[in-house]
């Protein structure tokens, strides 16, 4: 049996320009990060939802490797969401509390809906010539509180994987049942590499999501996926990941903080001081 490297959260070497195989509209369509929630206390009423927001990423190159959205009201609902590509996580949970005496009906509508998705392409090479098995790995971690209205609560989870030109293969889970969730999904390929040194262009998706279409009065439904949700790629030996789509896939990207943000700008500020004076000498 060949010995395997199994990339989790370890950035890998860094990764170069997009390789040439994979053509940027594939990249548009098939590279991105989305994060969303939304959230509806009135059931479609004449007020509008409490909550709605949106932010999703496809620049290409990226010049963050992370979405992000949180937001809520104390005793009413809350929501977060995380993609992550350069720690290949995602991350999401979301509250919603009905403390009236009406039930909350979405008539089948999610009344409360958090997403996080990541996309990308990889470009896999081969020290030898061969036929390999590769592994794409979603590891979803968390748990659901449904408070006695199972089926109008879940989790829902998704990988496909699969070569650029060609067909992606899918493993996917709807959890309903109140508890812990630990569940695995697991996609894998055989690829043949003709030649020492040839590349294949794989693409990938993976997203979780938590929805509710009904709360009933007095009760709170929750879901937590935010112990996280890991993608591991397992590769044989002789092969690596030679670069992304991205540019980001295991190589976070930091972002500054906003006091550093506002210590740059001092710094700046300090610098041009200095040039000036020193025009004037």
């Amino acid at each position: 049996m060949k010995a395997s490297n199994v990339l989790t959260g370890i950035a890998l070497a860094a990764i170069t320009s997009l390789h040439s195989g994979v053509a940027s509209a594939v990249l548009v369509n098939n590279v991105g990060l989305e994060v969303r929630a939304l959230v509806d206390t009135d059931a479609f009423g004449a007020k509008a939802p409490l909550a709605n927001a949106i932010e999703s990423e496809i620049d290409l190159p990226y010049d963050r490797s992370v979405v992000s959205i949180s937001g809520g009201t104390t005793g009413s609902f809350s929501y977060m969401a995380v993609s992550d590509i350069g720690n290949q996580l995602l991350k999401i949970g979301g509250s919603l509390t009905n403390p009236t005496g009406t039930d909350f009906f979405g008539f089948g509508v999610p009344l409360i809906n958090v997403y996080a998705q990541a996309k990308d392409v990889l470009s896999l090479t081969s020290a030898v010539a061969g036929t390999y098995d590769v592994t794409l790995e979603l590891v979803v971690k968390g748990n659901l509180v449904t408070s006695g209205v199972s089926g109008d609560v879940s989790a829902n989870s998704l990988l496909t994987f699969g070569p650029v030109v060609g067909l992606n293969t899918t493993d996917s889970s709807r959890y309903t049942a109140a508890g812990e969730i630990n569940d695995t999904l697991s996609v894998t390929r055989q690829l043949t590499f003709a030649a020492p040194g040839s590349a294949i262009d794989m693409e990938f998706e993976a997203f979780v999501s938590f929805s509710a279409t009904r709360v009933p009065a007095g009760f709170t439904i929750s879901g937590d996926l935010s112990n996280t949700a890991f993608l591991n790629l397992i590769l044989p030996q002789e092969l690596s990941v030679i670069e992304s789509g991205s540019g980001t896939f295991g190589v976070a990207i930091p972002i500054p903080e906003p006091q550093v943000h506002a210590l740059m700008l001092a710094g700046l500020a300090l610098i041009g001081t200095v040039a000036a004076r020193r025009a004037r000498v």
